[in-house]
């Protein structure tokens, strides 16, 4: 009887893990993002992306913030606008790199606060290599706020390394 108990268990644990998440999906590209995943979100690969030798790689950008903006949510704004428009136009115009800004307070952004783990203001950047995302916080930022040339000479190289597939 307890072995029956335990499959039961088992299963009932297994279902949970394979049916929990919600799904979303970007109208623009056709890519489904798994929520509810701790360390990576699985993506949908475009067909002959994965085993190909060339990488398929998208990268997103997302400024996160709150109803109000602080002084270091606007200079962070500003300086990331700024590196985007100095280094990475076409990567935006080509929709390899998606830049926004998203106020993690409004309800119509909850599926991508959630997707990001958002509790406080930040930078994050979510990279997609052959369908695997990988989503990261960069922290650094807020010691370059008064530094315009550290802020770019961190930033742009990480942009850099994402959009070229490199994740470390």
């Amino acid at each position: 009887m307890r072995q029956i108990n335990f499959a039961v268990l088992i299963f009932v644990i297994a279902v949970a893990l394979f049916s929990s998440g919600c799904v979303s999906v970007d109208n623009e590209s056709g890519k489904q993002s798994v929520l509810g995943q701790k360390e990576e979100l699985l993506y949908s690969a475009a067909p002959g992306a994965v085993g190909g030798a060339e990488k398929e790689v998208f990268v997103e950008m997302f400024k996160f913030r709150g109803n109000t903006k602080c002084y270091s949510c606007v200079r962070l704004g500003e300086l990331s606008d700024m590196v985007v428009e100095k280094h990475f136009k076409d990567e935006v115009a080509s929709g390899k790199l998606v830049y926004k800004e998203i106020n993690a307070q409004d309800s119509e952004n909850a599926l991508v606060t959630r997707e990001y783990q958002i509790s406080a203001i930040s930078l994050q950047i979510g990279t997609t290599i052959n369908g695997v995302k990988k989503r990261e916080n960069l922290l650094n930022v807020w010691y370059y706020l008064e530094d315009e040339a550290g802020f770019e000479n961190y930033l742009k190289p990480i942009l850099e390394k994402r959009l070229n597939g490199e994740l470390n």
